[in-house]
């Protein structure tokens, strides 16, 4: 009997443990391909993370032109234009490129008003206009998370059309400005742009040669994109308002136990009234005894 328990032992532990070996190995192959699974979609997702991306930006600008003629030789005051404009701008900056962020800008201006040596001048054409565009490399630092200071330099290039001339300028220029992310996907944009140029590309240039022209361009701007912004204004503050809100107001979806012991007590005050508060019946045994006792002594003093 002992040697047929043996043998039965050893012919299921044969058959068996292949068995288990086999589920143990099923088990680990996915486990495995789950865990690759996973750091696949780990490296896709920090992939997307890194990957370059563009930004569009628009908005309002002014600009302020000033050309110059020097009269050194003739001693006396030089010549100097002075236009301003109005316009509107387009900008399209990368992200997240290598090895530097580039910036693309283009705007278009209504000249409105003109200055001679400080003195107003009247446009004899009703249509004129002016544009420019602007290129450079592009960089961006955070002050506090909530601040993005932005710079840029590029070359800059310049169309204005005048009552006498077609002004062309070509020069370079410089970015610097401040960005406000005041939303989840909202951004308010205010740069400041500095050009220095050559102005004698145009049709001035054999009768009017300018010295010197610059510019300067003040834009205030707005972006939206659909990459939420990290740090916001207005998520701050409406998260800010909802936890005050929560801790303000109690939760209805969860009672708390004081209520639930006070619900109890008024549940059982409605149930069970109290003892002295219920009106005692009258013990009709007691009346009928002492009457009986009061007839049989008449009873006893008649007979006496």
């Amino acid at each position: 009997m002992k040697a047929q328990s043996l043998v039965f032992i050893i012919f299921a532990a044969t058959y068996i443990a292949p068995l288990c070996a086999q589920t143990q190995n099923e088990s680990d192959a996915v486990l495995s391909v789950q865990f690759d699974e996973q750091l696949q979609d780990d490296s896709e997702k920090n992939a997307a993370m890194k990957k370059p991306f563009v930004t569009f930006n628009e908005g309002v600008t002014l600009a302020h032109i000033t050309r110059l003629i020097k009269q050194d030789d003739y001693k006396r005051s030089n010549f100097v234009w002075q236009n301003y404009l109005i316009g509107l701008y387009f900008e399209m900056q990368t992200v997240r490129m290598r090895p530097f962020n580039s910036l693309f800008r283009v705007a278009v201006y209504y000249p409105f008003k003109h200055t001679f040596n400080g003195m107003n001048q009247q446009a004899k054409q009703l249509l004129l206009y002016a544009f420019d565009a602007y290129a450079g490399f592009f960089w961006q630092r955070d002050m506090w998370k909530y601040i993005r200071v932005n710079f840029s330099v590029g070359p800059h290039f310049l169309y204005e059309l005048s009552d006498e001339y077609h002004h062309i300028q070509l020069g370079g220029a410089l970015l610097a400005g401040l960005e406000l992310p005041v939303a989840h996907r909202w951004t308010i944009i205010n740069n400041g742009i500095f050009a220095l140029d050559y102005p004698n590309l145009g049709s001035n240039r054999s009768i009017a040669p300018y010295n010197l022209a610059w510019e300067y361009q003040l834009e205030l701007g707005l972006r939206y994109s659909r990459r939420e912004n990290v740090y916001a204004y207005i998520h701050k503050i409406n998260k800010n308002s909802t936890s005050q809100t929560d801790k303000a107001q109690p939760s209805v979806d969860a009672p708390s136990d004081s209520a639930h012991s006070a619900a109890d007590d008024v549940q059982n005050d409605n149930l069970q009234l109290p003892v002295n508060d219920v009106p005692a019946a009258p013990d009709t045994k007691d009346e009928h005894t002492m009457q009986h006792l009061a007839d049989d002594e008449l009873f006893s003093s008649m007979q006496r």
